[in-house]
């Protein structure tokens, strides 16, 4: 190392990660898609409230970006409502959704998930949520879009932090048990 280099004033950086883009793959429906992305930005996290109307968060600086981006992103989609009970999120305006179990990021799997039930969806169907890096969200697509690698290896050689997500509705509980969801 020749030169190094320090913003402590923050006038090169502010400090802050925001995310700066989000890249829907051909054949899915954008609208479905897009919905989806912004649920499992809502929801798939480990975010902590600090205050009962859970205006202040804490945990992960990259679960905040991605929090606040599908917040903003949907005009105050996310709300978490904290309680005594299991995290419950409300998105789209009326939509609630709880969370019937969560999997904390793992580096080994590289990848975190969580299992939602929505409020009025039937009773046996869960949606499981996942995000992590796009090598091991890849191991778990049932089928891999065409421009899957080339578009995160594009994304990353931009110097973006790139993080796929996923999701996949199952209709038994019991196929959550087990973290090779």
């Amino acid at each position: 190392v020749d030169v190094c280099c320090f913003d402590k004033t923050g006038t090169i950086t502010n400090g802050e990660m925001t995310l700066q883009a989000t890249k829907m793959l051909p054949g899915a429906s954008s609208v479905d898609s897009g919905k989806l992305l912004d649920l499992v930005l809502s929801c798939c996290h480990s975010l902590t409230a600090v205050d009962p109307l859970a205006t202040v968060l804490v945990g992960d600086p990259l679960e905040q970006a991605m929090f606040t981006a599908a917040r903003t992103a949907t005009n105050a989609a996310a709300i978490y409502l904290p309680g005594s009970g299991p995290p419950t999120f409300q998105i789209f305006g009326t939509q609630k959704y709880s969370q019937v179990a969560r999997f904390p990021f793992n580096s080994e799997l590289q990848r975190m998930s969580v299992a939602m039930k929505h409020e009025n969806g039937p009773a046996s169907e869960l949606l499981i949520l996942s995000k992590g890096s796009p090598e091991m969200m890849e191991t778990l697509l049932e089928e891999v879009p065409q421009d899957y690698e080339e578009t995160y290896q594009d994304l990353a050689g931009e110097g973006l932090r790139v993080i796929a997500a996923a999701y996949k509705r199952v209709s038994n509980h019991s196929e959550i048990t087990d973290r090779g969801e």
